[in-house]
């Protein structure tokens, strides 16, 4: 079986995104790139555009938005986003130990997989 092809983003206020993204880099070994996105930086339009063209250039089988804040902006883009593919999942509250359990689940589903294979 192929590896598992995953789209994964971090949406937040200021800087949160990056920051968060390279404290857990600096713990764990990435199982995924993660994308971090500004509403600081970006429009939230420009943010939408940046996923659809991400996302249409992986075609993957998953996708995953983080977001800081439930019913913040960047948890309303998230939602708006969500509603037009079912294969993705808004989870709000994002923070460091979340995002090292997420890198966690997917390597051990990735190895998982890999000994399925060889089976």
């Amino acid at each position: 079986m192929s590896k598992r092809i995953y789209f994964t983003a971090i949406i937040t206020h200021g800087d949160l995104s990056k920051s968060l993204d390279q404290v857990t880099n600096h713990l764990i070994v990435s199982s995924t790139k993660i994308y971090n996105f500004s509403n600081k930086k970006l429009t939230l339009e420009q943010i939408e555009n940046e996923i659809a063209k991400e996302r249409e250039r992986l075609q993957p089988e998953k996708s995953v938005l983080f977001v800081d804040l439930v019913g913040g902006s960047c948890w309303i883009l998230a939602n708006r986003i969500k509603q037009n593919s079912p294969d993705i999942a808004v989870i709000g509250g994002v923070n460091m130990p979340m995002l090292i359990s997420y890198h966690c689940l997917l390597y051990t589903s990735d190895a998982a997989d890999e000994e399925d294979s060889v089976d």
